[in-house]
């Protein structure tokens, strides 16, 4: 799988206070609905209808908001990413927002802060609607369910624990010891 991160700004492009304003208020958001809705607790997520789809052990998908038409909502984000913990818990670390359909492109709010990314599989994913992928097509080249394709659609990730490459950063497979040190810096900051 390649990743493929776009933005409409230039490479060094710095944010405008405004768009450095809006980024922090998206991450801020982002916390408080966490709290006011009870998502970093692992139970509370499955039971307002996150679920795992096929191979992802980490991305948990809310269908519903998946189907709706809202976009950075911090109370209708389309996935919730959990992480497992060393004390055998599983932890809320980040949201994770996408598009509506392949053709959008993911609002900068935070300019260049808010980079998006997609990711084009060698392999094609079925895909029912366009926005929930159902597994690889099967042995004969063909989709039970949905349709083939090559391509996700724009998302992006916004970080409740500290991430080496900022709030919004694509890359997600951090250390165990800095999710660990992220969440116990963030239980003490901020109580959850």
């Amino acid at each position: 799988m390649v990743i493929r991160e776009v933005t409409q700004y230039a490479p060094g492009t710095e944010p405008t206070p405004e768009q450095a304003k809006a980024a922090q208020e998206l991450v801020e958001s982002c916390h408080e609905s966490a709290i006011r809705n009870g998502w970093n607790d692992y139970d509370t997520g499955l039971a307002d209808g996150f679920e795992l789809p096929p191979r992802d052990p980490r991305h948990f998908r809310n269908k519903a908001f998946l189907l709706d038409s809202e976009i950075l909502d911090p109370d209708r984000p389309e996935y919730l990413m959990y992480f497992p913990t060393l004390g055998g818990k599983t932890e809320l670390v980040a949201f994770m927002f996408v598009t509506s359909d392949r053709s959008q492109w993911g609002p900068q709010l935070g300019g260049p802060l808010t980079v998006w990314h997609y990711h084009v599989w060698r392999k094609k994913q079925c895909v029912d609607r366009e926005v929930i992928s159902l597994g690889f097509v099967g042995a004969n080249e063909k989709c039970e369910k949905g349709v083939g394709g090559h391509r996700s659609l724009e998302m992006m990730h916004v970080w409740l624990i500290d991430h080496p490459q900022g709030p919004f950063a694509t890359p997600m497979d951090l250390p165990q010891d800095l999710v660990e040190e992220g969440l116990a810096k963030r239980k003490r900051e901020r109580g959850y």
